[in-house]
């Protein structure tokens, strides 16, 4: 997994996938339907762990910058965006919690800031994680 940590990713990929993330989100909202929140848990959790390659929204993201961009794309870090897929794991997981304890609204409003985050990146390449990561770096709060 350190290789892998230290590598680098395809920056549109990384946009596609976080536009996935942000049309599933809202799948959710618009059907109430816990089925979509149940596949961000999965893909999050493959991507947290440092097992992107088995993620089906990074496959699917794929194929798509194949599609528009030739596969081409800006190498970005990958740390960052590791720390990104684990906060949106812990979003993701606490959806799935208040939705299945009755907790409608504030899963919804859970899944309100997640799809606006997935939107900041893929539309704003602003990477709200990635900002707390570097952050917590420079405090010395996580260490490499």
């Amino acid at each position: 997994m350190s290789t892998q940590q230290n590598a680098t990713l395809n920056g549109n990929k990384v946009r596609i996938v976080a536009f996935i993330v942000a049309i599933t989100a809202i799948v959710y909202l618009i059907t109430g339907n816990i089925i979509p929140v149940i596949i961000l848990v999965i893909d999050f959790a493959i991507r947290a762990f440092g097992f992107r390659q088995y993620s089906p929204f990074r496959f699917i993201a794929g194929k798509i910058n194949n599609a528009l961009f030739n596969g081409g794309g800006k190498p970005i870090y990958a740390p960052p965006k590791t720390f990104a897929a684990r906060i949106g794991l812990l979003f993701s997981v606490a959806i799935l919690v208040l939705h299945l304890t009755g907790w409608l609204l504030p899963a919804g409003i859970l899944a309100g800031v997640l799809i606006s985050f997935a939107l900041l990146e893929s539309i704003g390449n602003i990477c709200v994680a990635c900002y707390i990561y570097s952050y917590m770096h420079k405090t010395g709060v996580l260490k490499s």
